[in-house]
């Protein structure tokens, strides 16, 4: 019996994870994105601005859509190997699902919002209601790279955070949860502590529970929020007033 036999045989009907498992598959889709966020991160605090690294262009777009179709193979590849039954991850498209993808991502959105208030009350740096924000430019930096790319994103980050990471057993839910959080948020530092810390203990929890709650009928409301928030943003006060945090 060869190798790739016996890991196939080994993992036969798989339903729950390892915890090398969890590792390895964490090191293939966020290895990078760790380590790029990281180095970004200290390059931005040096500077004092996180601005320049919340630009993205249209090929930076397309060069993350390719790579992430690259590692989203691989890491499949790998369940596969394993014998990983797919079955239990319910991805059902509907109008229901979209709809309910919206709702949530209106209302992360809207809770994310109240989080940047108050961070910045705490940090005696209210909101600038003077200063208007660029609302009529909403769409002017979206086209259709940002799309794909944000489409192939929600899919690989909640696959991974919602799928993969509670596919352990049921004893070690909150365990993989917390890991979950904490890669959530060493890949998003490159765009500030603050921000951050929302994204992985704001969005994250929210993502979590409403998961949970629901029974884990369907992830594709929480692909498609995840999606609408990489494309608009995840809080809309910013288009219409001035935020610095």
């Amino acid at each position: 019996m060869n190798l790739l036999q016996k890991v196939r045989e080994n993992g036969a009907g798989m339903r729950e994870l390892k915890w090398w498992d969890i590792a390895i598959l964490t090191v293939i889709l966020f290895g990078e994105a760790v380590y790029m966020s990281t180095v970004n991160f200290f390059h931005s605090a040096a500077t004092s601005s996180f601005e320049n690294a919340l630009e993205f262009s249209t090929n930076d777009n397309y060069g993350a859509f390719a790579l992430q179709a690259v590692l989203l193979c691989v890491a499949l590849l790998y369940l596969w190997l394993r014998r990983f039954a797919f079955s239990q991850w319910h991805m059902r498209i509907t109008f229901k699902a979209v709809f309910l993808g919206v709702a949530l991502f209106v209302a992360v959105s809207f809770v994310m919002d109240i989080f940047y208030i108050i961070v910045a009350a705490l940090q005696h740096n209210p909101l600038d209601l003077s200063v208007a924000g660029g609302i009529a430019t909403i769409f002017s930096s979206i086209d259709i790279s940002l799309i794909l790319y944000s489409l192939l994103n929600g899919f690989y980050e909640e696959l991974y955070f919602l799928g993969i990471c509670l596919s352990v057993p049921q004893e070690k839910t909150r365990l993989a949860f917390l890991f979950s959080l904490l890669v959530r948020f060493s890949f998003h530092t490159y765009q500030g502590v603050v921000s951050a810390v929302g994204i992985a203990f704001v969005v994250g929890i929210m993502f979590f529970v409403l998961y949970e709650k629901t029974g884990r009928k369907n992830l594709v409301p929480f692909f498609v929020a995840h999606a609408l928030a990489d494309v608009f943003g995840a809080g809309v006060l910013g288009y219409f007033f001035a935020r610095a945090l």
